[in-house]
């Protein structure tokens, strides 16, 4: 059992987080004295774990790359990134936040940072400290490329290291590299996340520089409140130092900037770089991207013409404007709200409910199922139609004119039964569990909104197990199942 990667990654992962905490201990220093000495803690202990295992690396010896494949890179990957969570909840038990009582409930908002969920346990947001609302977002940013992908781009120089645990981590059916070698793809995808969430920064405080947000009954984006949306909106994650989400600034400026970040985020990162390389027509061509489209346009118009004849908006440029909103942030899984989704009619509930599950496109921040995999799965069934209408017909499956691999249908289809076996196993256990006064629906719709890493659910009356469940779903959503269901297969510890 070969534990050297494994803790190699989870001393660069402290540095890490070593370096969010020196953030959050900047904000701290006119805070409690408590929490000063806390953040100094923490950065002390986290920084010596990183040191160490620096040390171990050059007195002991390499690690054996004949041992490290997929099923390593898989198990590692689920180990640090537990890791993180657990050390991530440490600052949120000494702030005493109201909602935020327990252990578990740190471990819950840890998780929801990391995955990018953006689920929260906290009655107020807007009491929680700048301190720890910066740890919140750089935790939820460094989580939404992938911290081990950011770690194979600075460090990974070892592809036969690097590759496993890459490939592990970028969502999505099919990897699609970039280039040859993992270390280089991560460089590229995280010089496009960084370009895209300094960009939007840009425009956010640009914009409230010339005054958007001053208007009546508008609020007005502090500096602070534009990196925080930066680094949030760029993970897909959701967290905002609002509770009422960006409806608290009631700016149609803000939300059409984030609006279209939330779609840039949604899509994948690999078609950017084909951009780059002057091949715009390849990427707009992209099975993938033109049904993210089309769901996007067809949803929005739904939506938006169900709030209108219902008269839940008066007009019907405000139906657009809210519907359209909340479609990007719901298919984009980062949870962000303007209006009351409540209040809709239930058509509309029903179709953000779809969305939620499908979620965006591999090798994006989003969660969910991802469209590729909506796409081969909805193939596959009409292929079984056309099948047995015509036996004796060879019918193969394609994406952007390609045969799609047995192989690969093969794992679409165990991941979707995976996938929607855990569902319905955390429903039932969370169902056993006090609930408070929860019905079925409002656990089935907690529950999924926890494992498709997309937020909004009813949390606080859940029994603390359940709490944890939902944080083990918010993990295994972010990394696509395995990397944490084989945490609890004893082989993959036996013979790492």
């Amino acid at each position: 059992m070969n534990y050297k990667l494994a803790i190699r990654i989870i001393g660069i992962i402290s540095d890490f987080l070593a370096v969010a905490c020196f953030i959050s201990l900047g904000l701290a220093l006119d805070e409690d004295i408590k929490i000063v000495y806390m953040w100094a803690i923490m950065i002390a202990v986290l920084a010596g774990i990183g040191i160490s295992t620096i040390l171990l690396k050059y007195l002991s010896k390499k690690v054996d790359v004949s041992s490290l494949n997929a099923k390593t890179g898989f198990v590692a990957l689920g180990i640090c990134w537990l890791y993180a969570s657990i050390i991530g909840a440490i600052p949120f038990m000494f702030y005493h936040i109201p909602g935020i009582e327990t252990f578990a409930d740190a471990f819950f908002e840890s998780a929801s940072a990391f995955s990018g969920t953006g689920a929260s346990l906290a009655t107020n947001t807007d009491a929680i400290p700048d301190s720890l609302q910066i740890f919140r977002g750089i935790s939820q940013w460094l989580g939404g490329m992938g911290i081990v992908v950011l770690i194979t781009a600075l460090l990974g120089k070892d592809e036969s290291i690097s590759s496993p645990i890459f490939n592990a981590e970028m969502p999505g059916p099919s990897k699609g590299k970039l280039v040859s070698k993992s270390r280089v793809n991560a460089r590229i995808l995280y010089a496009i996340y960084i370009v895209i969430t300094v960009a939007e920064f840009l425009f956010l405080y640009i914009g409230s520089l010339c005054g958007a947000g001053s208007g009546e009954g508008q609020h007005q984006m502090t500096l602070f409140d534009c990196i925080f949306h930066s680094l949030t909106t760029t993970a897909t994650g959701g967290f905002s130092t609002r509770s009422l989400s960006i409806g608290y600034y009631n700016c149609l400026y803000y939300e059409i900037v984030i609006t279209v970040f939330m779609f840039i985020c949604m899509t994948n990162f690999n078609l950017y770089f084909i951009i780059m390389k002057g091949g715009f027509k390849n990427a707009i061509k992209d099975e993938e991207f033109r049904t993210m489209m089309l769901l996007i346009i067809v949803n929005t118009f739904a939506i938006a013409l169900t709030v209108f004849y219902t008269n839940t908006y008066s007009t019907f440029n405000d139906a657009m404007r809210y519907g359209t909103f909340q479609v990007v942030a719901t298919m984009s899984t980062t949870g962000y709200g303007t209006a009351n989704i409540l209040d809709w009619p239930l058509f509309c509930k029903v179709l953000l409910l779809g969305m939620m599950f499908i979620g965006g496109s591999a090798g994006s921040t989003s969660g969910g199922l991802k469209i590729s995999r909506f796409i081969m799965l909805c193939k596959s069934g009409f292929k079984g139609i056309r099948a047995t209408a015509y036996p004796n017909r060879v019918i193969s499956i394609k994406m952007n004119g390609k045969p799609v691999s047995e192989d690969l249908l093969l794992a679409t289809r165990n991941y979707f039964l995976t996938y929607t076996l855990i569902f319905v196993f955390s429903v039932g256990l969370i169902c056993l569990l006090p609930h408070g006064n929860n019905n079925f629906l409002d656990l089935s719709i907690s529950v999924a909104s926890c494992f498709n890493d997309i937020g909004p659910g009813v949390f606080s009356d859940l029994h603390w197990v359940s709490k944890v469940i939902l944080a083990f779903d918010m993990l295994a959503g972010r990394l696509e199942l395995y990397p944490i269901l084989l945490l609890f297969y004893a082989r993959a510890w036996s013979r790492f």
